[in-house]
């Protein structure tokens, strides 16, 4: 272990290649470059799922009218009529 924390105080940690690339990033950045439809596809499909406008005031009505939850949805409580104390 010593021989580890000597290494470590010689400043191991700023001797590291920060060139290096691992074979994924490679080959995805080689794909990439061959590939340029895969890009526009990629930003299609999160204009899709993630850009979307939100009417505001639908937003607000579905909060006003939503139900106060009661505990967790696994207790038996949750599923029958309340029960007045």
């Amino acid at each position: 272990m010593s021989r580890f924390f000597d290494w470590l105080r010689q400043g191991a940690t700023t001797k590291l290649d920060r060139r290096y690339v691992s074979e994924f990033t490679h080959f995805m950045d080689h794909f990439l470059e061959e590939h340029p439809e895969v890009i526009k596809d990629q930003r299609i499909g999160w204009r899709l799922y993630w850009d979307k406008r939100v009417d505001q005031t639908a937003q607000e009505k579905a909060e006003h009218d939503s139900v106060p939850a009661d505990g967790y949805g696994f207790y038996a409580s949750a599923w029958g009529p309340k029960k007045d104390h």
